[in-house]
């Protein structure tokens, strides 16, 4: 990287040139050491520079990077956003530069298929919007109807992990503008927690749960509507066990619930225990793990009842899927 062109002078450039070439390193440890060097060398240079001049630094900086996020493998992509993450507060504030960063970071998420990528770049975006101006409604609103148009066709299958990366990650940095695409989001996350990728369904869970986390503070008849409609859909998910990723993903939902609607799950206790025990005939390893994931806290909703009348039951199911993942 040739420093002299981002328009600074210091005794920390030459080393700045060798952080960046250790941005593409193989070692983790390597690359968080030299994006931290890039975050050290910006805030002093905050602090000695104008405005004007700091300015003009970073934005030079910044196109360095992203130009790095759009060239190099993908070790130089994970990289150069660990750099765009750790300037996440002193970028957010500069329109420009957020609009380049969105900008590179909507390609990836366009034409990436590596998941370290979409993950870092998922939450870089996420932090991003969260510090930023009002210029980030725009960039928030695009990118979820960008997710939304990605879960609801099977043409845009390949992307659904970076939907709901995205959605997480809006959903927990910015849940006030999040807020009015919830409704929408409770449709289509079903179209990623059945998908036939496990890795898929997991992060599907994992928006769910920030999803539901925003939820959880608003207003009564609101939390109970939303958390009947996700337990009836789980509920339908789980009439056919043999349609492993879509009872898996009912599975995560129902454990969602217990997580984040313990008071709606309290009423349905006998009914959600039945439904997932009767889940236990299959033979598919992750649903087993995720049933007994499940079994201690649906007890814990009724104990007494649960001893009573389960407890036989769960055990014996553990057992068995003990000895049946032992013998594979």
């Amino acid at each position: 990287m040739d420093m002299k062109s981002v328009g600074a002078s210091d005794p920390g450039l030459e080393t700045l040139a060798m952080a960046f070439n250790d941005l593409s390193s193989k070692s983790n440890q390597t690359q968080v050491a030299a994006a931290e060097r890039f975050r050290r060398f910006m805030e002093k240079q905050s602090r000695k520079l104008t405005a004007d001049k700091f300015e003009r630094l970073a934005s030079r900086l910044t196109g360095k990077i992203i130009d790095l996020v759009n060239v190099a493998d993908v070790q130089g992509k994970i990289g150069g956003i660990m750099v765009i993450g750790m300037l996440t507060e002193q970028l957010a504030a500069r329109e420009k530069m957020v609009v380049r960063i969105a900008t590179c970071f909507h390609r990836i998420f366009q034409q990436s298929s590596e998941p370290s990528v979409l993950e870092m770049a998922a939450r870089a975006l996420g932090h991003l919007t969260r510090h930023g101006s009002g210029l980030c409604v725009e960039i928030v609103n695009d990118e979820v109807g960008n997710a939304f148009r990605w879960l609801e066709s099977n043409k845009h299958a390949d992307r659904r992990l970076a939907a709901v990366l995205l959605l997480r990650e809006f959903a927990k940095n910015t849940p006030t503008l999040f807020n009015i695409h919830v409704q929408k989001f409770l449709k289509n996350i079903w179209v990623a927690l059945s998908d036939r990728y496990e890795a898929v369904r997991f992060k599907a869970r994992d928006a769910l749960s920030a999803c539901m986390e925003d939820i959880g503070k608003r207003k009564l008849r609101w939390r109970q509507q939303c958390h009947r409609g996700i337990y009836e859909t789980a509920r339908n998910g789980l009439q056919n066990v043999e349609r492993v990723p879509r009872a898996h993903g009912s599975l995560l939902a129902i454990g969602q619930l217990l997580d984040k609607g313990k008071e709606f799950m309290s009423l349905q206790f006998k009914d959600a225990t039945e439904l997932v025990l009767r889940a236990c005939g299959t033979k598919n390893q992750t649903v087993q793990q995720t049933i007994i994931a499940l079994l201690p806290r649906l007890a814990s909703l009724s104990p007494g009842h649960f001893a009573e009348m389960y407890l036989k039951t769960g055990i014996e199911f553990v057992i068995a899927a003990m000895k049946s993942q032992s013998n594979h």
